[in-house]
């Protein structure tokens, strides 16, 4: 991790800002903000579940269209709050996703959506 964090400084890729190294998470990683775009960016390795999840969001998001307007709302009031990190006691995305998704539909479609992303 430390070494990816020089790399990340050096290249000028991350906001003015220092890339942060969280070794408190479940899964230890990287995070800073993209300079361009200022888009938050979280680095980690040797976990698999963030592109099942994330394929599994996908997956959701084109069958339930209405959902990515209202995560978006909800991720911004979230983070006019700073409840937006888990790291510092907020909801994360994934988080966020299964109680909008709760929301419409029952549990089972939860994991009828994590079992067709594998």
């Amino acid at each position: 991790l430390r070494k990816i964090q020089r790399r990340v400084r050096a290249s000028g890729v991350a906001d003015q800002r220092d890339p942060l190294v969280v070794i408190r998470a479940k899964v230890p990683l990287l995070r800073f903000s993209e300079k361009r775009s200022l888009l938050s960016v979280d680095l980690s390795w040797n976990a698999t579940d963030g592109l099942r999840n994330s394929q599994a969001i996908r997956c959701a998001m084109e069958a339930r269209p209405e959902l990515r307007p209202l995560m978006l709302c909800v991720k911004a009031l979230l983070r006019q709050r700073g409840l937006n990190t888990t790291v510092e006691g907020g909801i994360g995305s994934y988080l966020l996703f299964a109680m909008v998704l709760e929301h419409f539909e029952p549990r089972a479609r939860l994991e009828a959506v994590r079992r067709e992303a594998v």
